[in-house]
């Protein structure tokens, strides 16, 4: 499936971020992130939706969304703190994975998706990393 370049670059943003967070040198991580990277076994999707985000679960530089949308309740990955409960949310998801089990949460869902989030009503942005996650190249 061929993605729009938002969704190409939100994806490369969860790559990137999730590479970034490890503490070893890059030929480890690379190495690291093949084993650890969620992305790889998840399934390319292009879906947006709105809802009402039920939970919000800190995982580090991400967070994990419970959004209901009037019909179903699912669960997103988001990087950053995402939105706090009770807000309205749009979301456009970019990849899904089944069966996950988050090692920093010792939970598993049933379906997750990785996504961008934001306020519902808000304008629409790139998605970005948050500082945090940014290391400088080392020499």
């Amino acid at each position: 499936m061929h993605l729009p370049a938002p969704a190409r670059r939100c994806a490369f943003a969860w790559l990137l971020a999730l590479s970034a967070c490890a503490a070893e040198p890059a030929a480890a991580v690379r190495a690291d992130t093949a084993a650890t990277n969620p992305l790889p076994q998840s399934t390319t999707i292009d879906e947006r939706f709105a809802g009402t985000v039920r939970a919000r679960l800190r995982a580090g530089s991400y967070s994990y969304l419970e959004i209901d949308d009037g019909v179903h309740t699912r669960w997103v990955a988001v990087m950053g703190e995402g939105l706090p409960e009770g807000s309205r949310a749009q979301v456009h998801a970019v990849a899904r994975r089944r069966d996950f089990h988050s090692r920093r949460l010792d939970r598993r869902f049933d379906e997750l998706d990785f996504a961008s989030v934001r306020a519902h009503g808000a304008t629409p942005a790139e998605p970005s990393l948050p500082r945090s996650t940014l290391r400088s190249p080392t020499p």
